[in-house]
């Protein structure tokens, strides 16, 4: 071979790798860059058994497009991409990308390996048919659990060659258009019958040493490790060495430390040899803990927040630890995950729209993923009119993120209101004042981008804005132009110009000018989420 044409092979090699999809850090933030441009996820997640048959898939990537879904999370199980040990099926995985291309959508494959909701049902049966060569769980009692043990050295081989498979084969024929944009490695692993494994490789780990790489980043983390691990390694003597009780204690959190670690070893093992294929970013979901349960009554050693520097160190590979939020106080379980080095990206959840705009708006967020979307969301409903708008607005909302210009919250008939920080603005989200026959709202949400210091976008449902000056309390914040719309082709195309009753959220002018507010804003009213856009200035 020509020096020219290695040449050749080498800047094709190096253009392809600064091409694929990635995370990157744009100015205040982490975003999804796909086709060199930055990307926000408006997923879904099929159900289950959706994608294990082609023909079955076939009338739902329609259904899917016209809820305005621009990526599919969907799931590649082990049993069927190597039903006997050592033969492929590509069909399924080839069959997804073609769909997803014939739809214009992205995909994220969820590979259903070893665990798949703390059990082994997607492992292959030549897998799960053979506990001496692919231990399994086992409580203390003895009996055992209907899940792979993460300390069966053999299994951890056997599902990273399946992976690595897997990904030289969405490499092979996906490089070049990029249809697979993530990929997320296990589905909800952790253990729910007892805090720990107490199969004999699981034992002889528990009473060996700690891994001195733990202890080392534990050091190094120092007084910013969650308090509910500082707390008992401090009591148990702040030790640098010796066993997981030793260094640990007795509690039941070393035996979720312990099973974490390795959790985390066997997912960052499957992940890290995957990307030397294809390295596309990786992440893992979470089920979430009970905040008045122990380890065992929710999943134990599944990535949960206070674990996040075990899972860095233990699993390097792994970019985002992901959670999946079907809890009430979403915005809290976003704010526990959201933070420096873990972007926020929810691959599952109901289709709640304002927990859409909270994931997105509030936490700056990948995207979101309702499951089950084609059997929850249709085309036409309130979800879907979100999407719908979210991808009108998607290059206001990536450029907005990564100014640190944008914001959002959901209110309900408790909250009531909040008060977000837009530049010099408060801007307050009130859930919007019943008039004349409209019964009062019970939720509302707003997802608000400040295009220029004086300019906002705002997305909103059943809310009434108000914009103040907390630190120029003299100034008085006024509306010079409030318009509807939408962007088509990227270009805002204006409605009504609103003025007047849509516009006025008070009439008590006496208590309004003490107040020092003109007793205008933005009202969104009842039934579907719509655009507004205005400018304010500032008058005494």
């Amino acid at each position: 071979m020509s020096k020219r044409t290695l040449l050749l092979a080498a800047l094709a090699c190096a253009t392809l790798a600064s091409a694929q999809p990635r995370l990157q850090t744009n100015l205040s933030t982490v975003q999804l860059v796909v086709n060199d441009r930055p990307f926000l996820v408006r997923g879904a997640e099929v159900f289950n058994s959706s994608t294990s048959n082609l023909a079955y898939m076939e009338p739902l990537w329609s259904q899917l497009a016209a809820s305005h879904v621009n990526t599919v999370l969907a799931p590649i199980s082990w049993e069927q991409f190597e039903p006997k040990e050592g033969t492929f099926d590509f069909t399924l995985i080839d069959g997804l990308i073609d769909g997803a291309r014939r739809h214009r959508q992205k995909l994220i494959v969820l590979w259903f390996g070893s665990w798949k909701n703390l059990v082994s049902s997607y492992a292959p049966r030549w897998v799960r048919e053979n506990p001496a060569r692919f231990p399994m769980v086992k409580n203390s009692d003895g009996h055992t659990v209907p899940t792979l043990s993460p300390f069966g050295s053999e299994t951890l081989a056997a599902d990273t060659r399946a992976f690595v498979r897997l990904m030289q084969r969405i490499r092979e024929v996906d490089a070049k258009e990029q249809t697979v944009i993530m990929v997320q490695v296990q589905n909800e692993m952790g253990l729910s019958t007892e805090a720990r494994d107490h199969s004999a490789p699981a034992e002889a780990a528990f009473h060996g040493p700690v891994p001195a790489e733990l202890l080392t980043a534990f050091a190094q983390a120092g007084d910013s490790l969650p308090s509910v691990i500082l707390n008992v390694w401090k009591e148990a003597g702040h030790k640098s060495a010796g066993t997981w009780r030793e260094v640990f204690g007795a509690s039941v959190l070393t035996h979720e430390l312990f099973m974490s670690w390795h959790f985390a070893k066997y997912a960052g093992q499957v992940a890290a040899e995957g990307r030397k294929v294809y390295d596309l970013p990786m992440f893992v979901n979470g089920a979430l803990g009970r905040s008045d349960g122990e380890p065992g009554s929710y999943p134990s050693g599944g990535p949960m927040p206070a674990f996040l520097e075990l899972w860095r160190t233990a699993a390097p590979a792994i970019d985002l630890l992901s959670p999946d939020i079907y809890a009430t106080n979403f915005a809290d379980w976003a704010e526990r995950f959201s933070r420096p080095g873990n972007p926020l990206f929810v691959p599952e959840m109901f289709p709640v729209p304002a927990n859409a705009v909270i994931g997105i708006g509030q936490f700056r967020g990948l995207g979101v993923a309702p499951f089950g979307f084609e059997g929850r969301v249709k085309p036409g409903d309130e979800f879907s009119k979100v999407y719908e708008l979210l991808a009108q607005i998607e290059p206001q909302i990536l450029s907005a993120q990564a100014r640190g210009a944008i914001a959002g919250a959901g209110v309900n008939a408790a909250s009531k209101e909040a008060k977000l920080r837009l530049g010099d603005y408060t801007v307050e989200v009130r859930l919007r004042v019943p008039r004349r026959v409209h019964p009062p709202a019970e939720d509302g949400y707003a997802l608000v981008i400040a295009e220029t210091p004086d300019s906002f976008l705002v997305l909103g449902r059943d809310v009434d804005i108000w914009f103040s000056l907390p630190d120029q309390p003299p100034q008085i914040v006024a509306l010079d132009r409030v318009e509807e719309g939408a962007y088509r082709d990227g270009q805002w195309v204006p409605g009504r110009r609103l003025n007047g009753d849509e516009i006025m959220l008070s009439y008590d002018f006496k208590n309004l000018a003490a107040e020092r507010r003109t007793g205008t804003g933005l009202r969104f009213g009842w039934g579907m989420p719509t655009l507004q856009r205005a400018t304010v200035f500032r008058t005494r």
